[in-house]
């Protein structure tokens, strides 16, 4: 609702260029869209919990069950809306 709403950016040397209000707002639309996006594409790495005694991660000596019992006691990460 602003593409008629013209105004004077500035680029990083400073030079005057007119852009409109609604180019403006898009371009702070489009960041936090990638932002959103990078976040989502984040949480699942997130998830992958690094525990202990577990012989450098190949689960040597580790009884039965330590796993899937962590994952029931692990809290889930906040949901990202959109």
């Amino acid at each position: 609702s602003f593409h008629d709403v013209v105004k004077i950016g500035r680029t990083h040397l400073m030079d005057a260029t007119p852009l409109t209000l609604g180019q403006e707002f898009g371009g702070y639309v489009a960041q936090l869209e990638f932002g959103l996006k990078a976040l989502r594409n984040t949480l699942p790495h997130l998830e992958q919990l690094a525990l202990g005694g577990t012989a450098v991660g190949t689960g040597i000596n580790t009884p039965r069950g330590t796993t899937s019992g962590s994952r029931r006691t692990s809290p889930r990460p906040p949901a990202i809306r959109s």
